[in-house]
């Protein structure tokens, strides 16, 4: 056996030589140069969308539990004949045992969730990761000759992205004999260390048209003030303007730069906005940043590294409304348009005035006129790599929900992906469109910005909007009592076990100051919870404190600057609401002032024996 195994290892090294591998694919999950230059090869994703999307029911909406055939006990999510490779699996519920085959050999078995879960060696975070309850995989398998990939269970919503190859390109496939971990290791770090700005490069103004050939390698400036949304940058390459869109967006922040960290844009604490797509010139280049008066002011410059680093242009285009209705549902156009290049990455903001949720609809994805999408999802949220309506905010390398304002899902979203090891190549033309499907009838804001390298001359049909239409309005506050100290908004000064943080709490019904709570959970009795809050005056006052009962809440006793104002309050109840409010007499102080909230026990009818607490809101009465 260990003879048969060492005769394939020479021959899988001997026959490697130029030979698409592992290796080289790893490397390109880091090597941002590569986009600039035509792609050797296809893109397409399986996934489980309703396929009565096939029958002329474009919105169809059963995206679950929808498989190309059942083998023996498994269910087949994916198959095609090579060479190719796996790029990315993505799945909103990953259970039961998923399988690789390549080249008709078994190469993986593993637990679906932990191998989304970034919990399964070597395809350890960020390769793999749970992001905002969506399951995430990002590595190569490639293949000469075919592949299949099956799950046991049968009720997921999942995609795979599969690279093809024309008939005769060398490809080693992947083998878990030949683990390559030290190219794993550097993808890892480099992935999480994020991209390096090269050594070579020479710092030009914003604003300033220079001579080629050079590469833009950078782009990086801080940006404050009012209406950051009203800026807009463009650049233009070659006499050519290749990128439009305002300035938060572009950077993949709008609608106004909040924290961001993926592996080609970052927006700092403090400002700064970094994107480091390579943009390739041979004649001329010029990034420019048009300011409103009296509003954003902009300070930055380029890194320009001499010679082109391919022949393919960056491309990046905004295309957005302020009302966007759902009725009827429609396709919104991220990008249409005709050349020969490679998408390499959205990013998306929406305003939605309502908390229901906004993105069921699905990426349709078209390549070279093809009659049905070779790109087919399963909802928005699906192609940014979460699920389930989820308002957790994440960043990974390849993607972010940097934005979600609440509560549920109301406010403003931002969110992005960029196709870095799944960029998706073509020859002639690209339709990509995402369905407009809202649980609600209603008007959004919304608004896409799509990044592409292309052939000079490429042809689209994105407007340039006016300033009207990139505005970036206030939304209506949520329902909140006036006066109140909201208890999500308060903060810890100390927590002796668990976790005290904001819970939204629409999901539950009307009644809670801003639509959320400071939920306490993970204490047992004699646990305590010390908050602070402000007052502007001192003295004896009248104390209002609201408080949520629940099923496995548990009793606490609540004292004011170390006394006891509540000496034991029960918090259990067969349901989930928000209390009355309970009033009381305390001794303030001018300013800080603490809240100490002890768990003394729990109600024997709670299930499960829970001690967990929930805090609205305190508000001084007079």
């Amino acid at each position: 056996m260990r003879a048969a195994v060492l005769g394939l290892l020479l021959a899988a090294s001997a026959s490697a030589g130029d030979a698409i591998t592992t290796e080289t694919l790893l490397a390109e999950m880091t090597d941002l140069e590569r986009l600039a230059h035509p792609a050797a090869y296809t893109c397409r994703q399986f996934s489980s969308f309703d396929r009565l999307c096939t029958k002329g029911d474009p919105f169809a909406n059963a995206d679950r539990g929808n498989y190309l055939r059942k083998d023996g006990d498994d269910y087949v999510l994916a198959e095609a004949t090579g060479p190719g490779a796996i790029v990315r699996i993505w799945s909103a519920n990953p259970e039961g045992t998923l399988r690789i085959r390549l080249d008709d050999r078994e190469v993986l078995k593993a637990d679906f969730k932990a191998l989304l879960s970034g919990e399964v060696s070597p395809f350890r975070d960020p390769l793999g990761g749970m992001r905002a309850l969506g399951g995430n995989l990002y590595f190569p398998f490639p293949f000469a000759k075919s592949m299949k990939v099956t799950c046991s269970l049968g009720n997921q919503y999942y995609h795979v992205g599969v690279r093809a190859w024309p008939a005769g390109t060398k490809v080693v496939a992947y083998s878990p004999y030949r683990m390559p971990e030290a190219a794993i290791e550097k993808a890892r770090a480099a992935l999480k260390e994020g991209t390096v700005a090269p050594k070579d490069g020479v710092r030009r103004a914003l604003g300033q048209e220079f001579a080629g050939p050079g590469t833009i390698a950078e782009i990086s400036l801080k940006a404050t003030g009012p209406r950051l949304r009203e800026a807009a940058l463009k650049i233009t390459i070659d006499g050519e303007l290749c990128a439009w869109a305002p300035l938060p967006d572009f950077f993949a922040v709008g609608p106004e730069p909040v924290f961001l960290s993926t592996f080609a844009m970052t927006a700092a604490q403090d400002g700064t906005l970094v994107c480091r797509f390579p943009m390739p010139f041979d004649k001329t280049a010029k990034v420019e940043i048009e300011l409103p008066p009296d509003g954003a002011k902009v300070d930055g410059s380029l890194l320009v590294k001499p010679g082109a680093c391919g022949p393919l242009r960056f491309y990046a285009w905004w295309n957005g409304t302020l009302k966007l209705k759902t009725r009827p549902m429609s396709d919104w156009p991220v990008l249409r348009g005709e050349g020969r290049g490679r998408f390499v990455g959205t990013s998306l903001v929406v305003r939605n005035p309502v908390k229901q949720w906004w993105g069921e609809g699905d990426e349709k994805i078209s390549i070279d006129g093809e009659v049905f999408p070779s790109t087919f999802g399963t909802g928005t949220e699906d192609y940014f790599g979460y699920a389930w309506c989820s308002t957790e905010r994440f960043c990974a390398p390849y993607h972010a929900q940097s934005r979600c304002d609440g509560p549920g899902n109301r406010g403003w979203t931002s969110l992005n992906r960029f196709h870095i090891l799944d960029d998706i190549p073509f020859e002639k033309s690209i339709r990509f469109d995402m369905e407009i499907w809202h649980w609600d009838d209603c008007v959004l804001g919304y608004a896409t910005t799509a990044y592409w390298y292309a052939e000079p001359g490429f042809r689209h049909d994105a407007a340039m909007p006016t300033l009207a239409e990139r505005l970036a309005p206030a939304m209506e506050a949520a329902f909140a009592v006036t006066g109140a100290v909201e208890g999500e908004g308060m903060k810890v000064e100390k927590c002796t076990a668990g976790e005290a943080a904001r819970q939204d709490m629409s999901a539950f019904g009307e009644g809670w100051s801003g639509e959320a709570q400071l939920w306490w959970k993970g204490g047992c009795a004699g646990d305590a919870l010390t908050l602070a809050f402000e007052s502007a005056v001192e003295g004896k006052r009248i104390l209002a404190i609201a408080l949520t009962q629940a099923p496995d809440y548990g009793k606490i006793r609540v004292s004011i600057n170390g006394v006891v104002a509540m000496q034991e309050v029960d918090l259990y109840g067969g349901t989930v609401k928000r209390l009355p409010e309970e009033r009381v007499t305390v001794e303030l102080k001018k300013g800080k002032n603490e809240m100490r909230i002890q768990i003394t026990g729990n109600n024997p009818e709670a299930k499960p024996a829970g001690h967990m607490v929930g805090l609205d809101y305190v508000k001084i009465v007079d």
